[in-house]
C-alpha cells in the first residue's frame, strides 16, 4: 500500500479499523446525495471483514482535512481476459459537497492511481451516473475518457439467487 498522500487539499491514506464508522458514515452521505440511501445495507463488520482480511480484494482511503474526514474512495480487484492483467475496479469516489472543488476529489483519484500501479494494476476502471455531469468533467479532466460501447448490467440478489437456481426471468429458451 503507498505511504500516505499528502496534497495542499488534504491527506489521503488507507482506512484505519477504528475509522470504520466514519467510513459508513460516508457511504450512507453518497447514497443520499445519489438517491439510493435505502440501498445501503452493509454494516461495520462486513466492512472489517473485507477491508482488513489477510490478503485483501477491497480498500478504503480516506481523506483528511485536519482532523476531519473529507472523502473516500473504495475499491476493488477485476481481472481482464483481453489484456491478461488485473485492473482496479473504484466502486465509490465521494468527497463532501463543501470540500468539493479543493483538490480533495483529484488526490483521492492521484493515490487511488498510485495503489492500482503498486499492486501491479494495469488500469482503473468506474462508471458515473448518466445525470452526474460534474463527475463526468471531472473524471474527463483527469485524462479518464467514457466507454461508450458499453452498457452497464447487473444481476441483483434475486436475480442471481433465481440464475444459480436455473431459472431465467422472462426469457424465451431460444434466446440462449
Amino acid at each position: 500500500m503507498p505511504q500516505d498522500y499528502h496534497a495542499t487539499a488534504c491527506v489521503v491514506r488507507p482506512i484505519q479499523r477504528q475509522e470504520l464508522p466514519l467510513l459508513l458514515g460516508l457511504i450512507r452521505e453518497l447514497a443520499a446525495f445519489e438517491h439510493m440511501a435505502d440501498e445501503v445495507h452493509v454494516g461495520e463488520g462486513e466492512l472489517a471483514a473485507l477491508l482488513f482480511a489477510p490478503q485483501p480484494r477491497v480498500w478504503a482511503l480516506l481523506a483528511w482535512q485536519e482532523e476531519r474526514a473529507v472523502g473516500y474512495a473504495m475499491l476493488s480487484d477485476h481481472f481482464s481476459s483481453f489484456a491478461g492483467c488485473f485492473g482496479m475496479y473504484l466502486e465509490d469516489i465521494y468527497v463532501r459537497p463543501e470540500q468539493r472543488g479543493s483538490g480533495v476529489g483529484q488526490a483521492l483519484l492521484a493515490h487511488t492511481a498510485r495503489l492500482a500501479q503498486t499492486l501491479g494494476h494495469e488500469r482503473l476502471d468506474f462508471q458515473v451516473l448518466d445525470w452526474n455531469t460534474s463527475a463526468q468533467a471531472f473524471y474527463e479532466r483527469s485524462g479518464a475518457s467514457p466507454l461508450r460501447q458499453w452498457i452497464p448490467y447487473r444481476l441483483d440478489r434475486e436475480a442471481l439467487q433465481a440464475l444459480a437456481e436455473g431459472g431465467q426471468r422472462g426469457s424465451n429458451p431460444s434466446d440462449a
